[in-house]
């Protein structure tokens, strides 16, 4: 009788293993973004841009704060030059409303976005990606995150899928 019990218990956990997996697997695109980063591609980032990212975000505020990141994406790296904190139209602890980044900052190309995330967390919400996905399509290539590090996504390597109900 034990062992029909331990097999029973076996065969439980194997199930509730597997059921799992699945799930994770059906939303890997949102829940586990953060495992596309860049394809190996480097991030460099000037002195003067990590200077103006720390003042801008260490310590950590209370409320997100978006900036706009200037420089280049080539083949073998992205390098970012200048950043640029956006005009916020309303922030809280879990969003940020701005005006969208101009093309330029001073002589550098916009490449993308980077806001923080009070609560630590270094996964893009829905809304992120939802927000960063359309931001593609004007020309931004790169979105990052402050989560006490920071963390860099491709917006091109981004997928994401609307629930069926």
């Amino acid at each position: 009788m034990n062992q029909n019990i331990w097999l029973l218990i076996s065969i439980l956990f194997l199930f509730i293993a597997i059921t799992s997996s699945f799930f994770a697997g059906a939303y890997s695109n949102i829940s586990y973004i953060n495992n596309v980063h860049l394809n190996n591609e480097t991030i460099i980032i000037s002195i003067t841009a990590k200077q103006q990212l720390d003042n801008i975000y260490v310590p950590m505020p209370k409320n997100e704060i978006p900036v706009c990141l200037a420089g280049e994406i080539t083949e073998n790296n992205i390098r970012i030059d200048n950043v640029l904190k956006a005009d916020i139209i309303l922030s809280n602890s879990t969003y940020a409303e701005y005006i969208r980044c101009t093309n330029y900052i001073g002589t550098y190309k916009v490449i993308g976005t980077l806001h923080n995330h009070p609560n630590k967390s270094c996964r893009l919400s829905t809304t992120d990606i939802e927000t960063y996905t359309s931001n593609k399509y004007d020309g931004q290539e790169i979105v990052g995150l402050y989560c006490g590090d920071y963390v860099f996504f491709i917006l091109s390597e981004m997928k994401y899928e609307v629930e069926k109900w």
